[in-house]
């Protein structure tokens, strides 16, 4: 189910039972992750990088690949969820190999890391599915998209 906002752009539509189990999971995240700053401005995301709370994601690692659409300046998690995607992706490769598929060009698609808080609220403007509180703002979350 999508709506078509133009020519060129599809906004998926979640149903509303679905759409539930979100709101619910997405309310464990957000008390997980409660006192965490958003980041406001671009500069707040640089400093976290220099102070060390976070880092700049490789556009390209084991099993996954930053979508070229994401903004270098963006490209960016706090620490323990990079190691997160890092580990995600590498365990998909492993489960992949297990089960005897070829991953000669298998990869995660991320396609959404780090967000200010006025590019998640023009997200929202533009009808995607984003959240008020995303952790997308803390650096703390990330998009798959599977690409074979």
């Amino acid at each position: 189910m999508h709506e078509v906002i133009s020519e060129q752009q599809i906004v998926p539509q979640t149903p509303d039972d679905e759409l539930q189990i979100i709101l619910e999971k997405q309310r464990i995240e957000r008390d997980w992750w409660l006192g965490v700053s958003r980041m406001e401005s671009l500069a707040d995301i640089e400093r976290q990088v220099t102070e060390g709370r976070a880092v700049r994601v490789p556009d390209e690692g084991t099993g996954y690949k930053i979508s070229p659409g994401v903004k270098q300046e963006f490209r960016v998690l706090e620490n323990n969820t990079e190691t997160l995607l890092e580990e995600i992706a590498r365990r998909w490769i492993q489960v992949l190999r297990e089960r005897k598929i070829k991953t000669d060009g298998a990869f995660l698609r991320i396609t959404s890391l780090a967000r200010t808080i006025q590019y998640q609220q023009e997200l929202i403007e533009q009808g995607y599915p984003a959240a008020e509180e995303s952790t997308h703002t803390k650096l703390g979350a990330f998009d798959i998209l599977i690409s074979w």
